[in-house]
């Protein structure tokens, strides 16, 4: 089993506190759909905070980013 790096604390990850959230939700395997019905968002605005999180995190797809977030400690596994 991988080990983890210590969590980071949210006011040490370069996300916003909405793009965090979205993260924890791509980490529980959720659809875009099933997002913006939790946040209570629009689609255009998840697919907003999925382009940004990419872009910061350097990530290719959700996938990468997932990993990325549990590689860094930005989450924690559950």
């Amino acid at each position: 089993m991988k080990s983890y790096k210590k969590f980071i604390p949210v006011s040490q990850r370069p996300l916003t506190n909405r793009e965090y959230e979205v993260l924890k939700l791509l980490t529980q395997g959720k659809t875009n759909t099933e997002i913006k019905e939790k946040l209570g968002i629009t689609i255009h605005t998840t697919k907003a905070h999925m382009s940004s999180i990419l872009l910061k995190m350097k990530a290719r797809d959700r996938l990468q980013a997932v990993i990325k977030a549990l590689n860094e400690g930005w989450i924690m596994p559950e």
